[in-house]
């Protein structure tokens, strides 16, 4: 495999794109495309502990705002969207 960075790297810029002020996307259904995106790749995915870590860091890095929700546990990245799948015919 690359090296983990890239791979992951990779991966969000398949699944994820910049967008309009106030919109954001879900870390949980982000993690929850991954297992997909690796099988369509033919790669063998990261454990989610790696995964998470380089999520966080490449998050870090572009420095997006993360704001937790309270009540479902999940942690919404500010400024971006999800990408739709194209389905060839």
């Amino acid at each position: 495999m690359t090296d983990a960075r890239e791979h992951v790297s990779a991966f969000l810029n398949s699944t994820i794109a910049p967008s309009v002020p106030g919109a954001a996307v879900s870390l949980r259904k982000i993690h929850s495309l991954y297992p997909a995106w690796c099988d369509r790749q033919q790669v063998e995915g990261l454990p989610p502990d790696e995964l998470g870590q380089q999520l966080r860091e490449i998050i870090s890095a572009l420095k997006l705002r993360c704001d937790a929700d309270d009540v479902g546990g999940d942690v919404w990245i500010s400024g971006l969207r999800f990408k739709t799948q194209r389905k060839h015919i």
